[in-house]
């Protein structure tokens, strides 16, 4: 009787810790849905060509304790976030454009139809690239268990820095610190019927946290972020360093310079010693530019040095 009393007990109490913390839960979880719909109404007016072009480039998890498939599940949920607050225009990562380019491929084939083919060049560019690095991860498990009869609660704590880049210069134009945790009751199972393995709601319950409260930073943000212009996306910079240059010389080289159909824009940063140094943003890459320099103008300068971004060239 006294141990059919005391296992009674231990049920009771067990039970009233579980509904507290079922309803602790309840609330918080009510809290992320008000927080997620509030960042929905902030944008619910913002038409799709205005929006912020961005992409989830990846979330890696260098915590030594973190499994290995966190940070491919994170980028996948704030991607997903993202699209779902309709305030950005969400671009597929890069890992998975083989099912976009596949299919552009396939469709300029001779086996398709020419009248329903996708046309090459259309891709858009992401204005902002965001990533993340998880750098905490704890989940742990508190309990305790009588005559065979217990109850767990699970406690987990995330830590990631969050990244906003300028994908062509690949500065760093924000950062954030973001850290969430989580306790969630299991429910109760008597060890010696059930022996079954358990998913990890509170591990879930605070990524979700994590991945709301980031989708709420970006949202704030998006009116901050120093975004690249269209000719700054679609162009390369190249630094043109030119020697034994006039003063008249100078104006008369930019003229050239810009006239040209490659590229987007050019200016002179500085004039110093008969040399100038001009920034050339171009399509195409650098020794494009310069093979289109040597052709057009090989006459009146002479190219001494080419490497990534820079061009080094004399007047004749």
């Amino acid at each position: 009787m006294k141990k059919t009393l005391a296992i009674i007990l231990v049920c009771c109490m067990y039970v009233s810790v579980q509904n507290a913390v079922a309803q602790n839960n309840k609330d918080k979880r009510s809290d992320v849905n008000t927080t997620f719909e509030a960042i929905k109404e902030k944008c619910k007016d913002i038409p799709l060509d205005e929006r912020i072009r961005i992409t989830v480039a990846r979330f890696s998890a260098t915590a030594s304790n973190a499994p290995s498939v966190l940070g491919e599940n994170m980028s996948t949920m704030l991607t997903n976030a993202l699209s779902e607050v309709n305030c950005f225009n969400v671009l597929e990562e890069q890992k998975n454009m083989a099912d976009v380019t596949s299919e552009i491929d396939a469709s300029n084939s001779e086996y398709f139809n020419s009248a329903t083919g996708l046309e090459k060049g259309k891709l858009k560019l992401a204005q902002i690239v965001v990533t993340g690095e998880v750098t905490e991860y704890n989940s742990s498990s508190t309990g305790t268990r009588v005559l065979g009869i217990g109850g767990a609660v699970k406690k987990a704590k995330i830590g990631f820095i969050l990244k906003i880049i300028n994908p062509q210069t690949r500065e760093i134009l924000k950062s954030k610190s973001i850290n969430t945790e989580s306790t969630t009751a299991k429910s109760f199972r008597v060890s010696f019927l059930a022996h079954s393995s358990d998913t990890d709601p509170a591990v879930a319950d605070a990524l979700e946290k994590g991945i709301i409260e980031a989708t709420e930073y970006l949202t704030d943000e998006m009116d901050n972020i120093p975004l690249p212009s269209e000719d700054e996306l679609g162009s390369n910079l190249t630094m043109l360093i030119v020697n034994d240059v006039s003063f008249s010389e100078k104006s008369t080289l930019l003229n050239l310079i810009e006239s040209h159909s490659e590229v987007k824009k050019a200016e002179l940063s500085k004039f110093a010693d008969n040399t100038a140094i001009y920034s050339v943003r171009h399509v195409g890459s650098t020794d494009e530019l310069a093979t289109i320099i040597d052709r057009k103008y090989g006459g009146q300068f002479e190219i001494t040095g080419v490497q990534s971004g820079e061009i080094a060239m004399k007047s004749k």
